[in-house]
């Protein structure tokens, strides 16, 4: 006969047995009832005042879930579709600890574990810069621009890492640049190879002090400055060979990639900016240069208009049978404002054309030797326009290479 003691210690078996059984099958749920993997790689990255975008890798599973579920602070979870990636957050306060969690749910209407991360603007690692765009400034320097990182007001905040590699290459030893900074240019690079330079932020704590990358690729490219092109009647030199900058005269017009014409249409006096095939000079064998469509208005300067934003929206070239004339126009209207366009040489080679409005007017000097100024960025590899990337203008991103130019 079993007596009281021995019923106890039965029932406590009996017990931890069943226990023991529940938490299998937690962990290892029998086939058919089989909870879908967690999603990965949580982060979180702040991109506005009171904004943050938390992203993921999917779970591994995508073909047996439904959905995705999302808890900020422990609230109603929300309900995110089975393609979503990311989820851009508005409704918190961004100087407090956040808590994100989120998991799948299975096609067997099972909810999976959930990934968790927690964040602060104080605590977790600050946001990127953005808009990082690059301008080719001589043939060995690049210029750097961007916006400053949203966590750049904390008192933890020093300012930004910059790495810079060349295709094929290992990466340079990180440069830092302090804070307030919002540009950069790097110097002792080598014409014709293509860098990626990518830019984070870094604040001065001890962990979680770097932020992800925002990169662009970009080459350097040579750089004339003051380049005049003298009008027709002038015993000057009308064309430009843009490989070297070389002022040349109607002798050895079979060089110019651009030139000045200032003959008269007609009953009109014109003067025209372009390629030398289409200025009527009589020149043998011209070199076809093709002219983008479109013109950038009124820029300060040449490094005022940066190439990976404008060369992409600007350097649409027209067919060579219609496109080599850039500036067309009667020599009593004279323009009265800068404006840059870009080309390119029949050979491939691109180049970036400022044309100088100075005291008011392209068109300087005085008959005979009237002339409009340039300051001209070429690049000697043909076929690069500068890089092989560009970003249209507004586009946003976290940290990827922008895409094939």
């Amino acid at each position: 006969m079993i007596n009281f003691k021995t019923r106890v210690l039965l029932s406590l078996l009996i017990s931890s047995v069943a226990i023991f059984s529940c938490k299998e099958n937690l962990t290892e749920p029998e086939e058919g009832n089989i909870w879908p993997p967690a999603p990965t790689n949580l982060f979180v990255v702040q991109n506005g005042p009171r904004s943050v975008t938390l992203r993921w890798t999917p779970s591994i599973s995508p073909d047996s879930i439904i959905n995705y579920w999302l808890s900020i602070n422990g609230k109603n979870p929300i309900a995110l579709a089975k393609t979503a990636r990311s989820y851009e957050s508005y409704t918190f306060n961004i100087d407090s600890l956040q808590t994100f969690s989120l998991r799948a749910k299975g096609i067997n209407g099972n909810m999976g574990p959930a990934a968790t991360i927690q964040w602060s603007r104080e605590l977790s690692a600050p946001a990127p810069p953005t808009y990082l765009k690059a301008n080719s400034r001589d043939h060995q320097a690049v210029a750097l621009q961007w916006v400053e990182s949203l966590a750049a007001d904390l008192t933890n905040f020093a300012g930004y890492e910059l790495i810079v590699q060349a295709t094929g290459s290992t990466p340079t030893p990180p440069v830092f640049i302090p804070k307030p900074a919002t540009s950069f240019v790097v110097n002792g690079l080598q014409e014709g190879v293509v860098y990626t330079f990518t830019l984070k932020s870094k604040k001065n704590t001890a962990k979680d002090n770097i932020s992800i990358g925002d990169s662009v690729r970009w080459s350097p490219a040579r750089r004339f400055t003051n380049v005049k092109l003298f009008e027709t009647d002038s015993p000057l030199g009308s064309g430009v060979n843009l490989s070297n900058g070389e002022v040349l005269k109607i002798t050895d017009a079979s060089k110019w990639d651009i030139a000045l014409n200032t003959k008269s249409n007609g009953s009109y006096q014109t003067y025209i900016i372009g390629s030398p095939s289409f200025l009527n000079y009589g020149i043998a064998n011209p070199r076809i240069t093709r002219i983008a469509q479109r013109v950038i208005d009124k820029p300060i300067s040449i490094d005022a208009v940066f190439d990976t934003f404008s060369l992409g929206d600007y350097a649409e070239f027209k067919p060579d049978s219609i496109g080599g004339v850039i500036f067309y126009t009667n020599t009593g209207s004279n323009l009265t404002n800068n404006f840059l366009f870009f080309a390119k040489t029949q050979e491939g080679n691109y180049a970036k054309i400022f044309v100088k409005a100075v005291n008011g007017t392209i068109l300087q000097g005085v008959a005979p030797n009237r002339f409009i100024e340039l300051d001209i960025s070429y690049q000697g590899t043909a076929n690069l326009p500068y890089a092989l990337v560009h970003r249209k203008r507004g586009a946003n991103h976290f940290g990827n290479i922008r895409q094939t130019f």
